[in-house]
């Protein structure tokens, strides 16, 4: 699922892939926000955004400054 999610985002214009890491076979987390592979149609899937993480994003954006 993971893998379908970054393959997705990365089409998008200014798409910066900062962290990602599975959750579970459902959802996954890209850049501190929680994200999960709805069916809409028997070949078609939605994008939702379930939630986000201060904690995690923090983490991120340390680690960027690091760099």
């Amino acid at each position: 699922m993971l893998d379908i999610l970054l393959h997705l985002f990365r089409q998008k214009p200014g798409f910066l892939d900062l962290g990602h890491e599975m959750n579970n076979r459902e959802t996954g987390w890209v850049n501190g926000y929680l994200f999960r592979l709805k069916h809409d149609g028997p070949e078609a899937f939605v994008v939702e955004t379930v939630g986000s993480s201060v904690d995690k994003m923090a983490a991120l954006r340390q680690q960027q400054q690091q760099q």
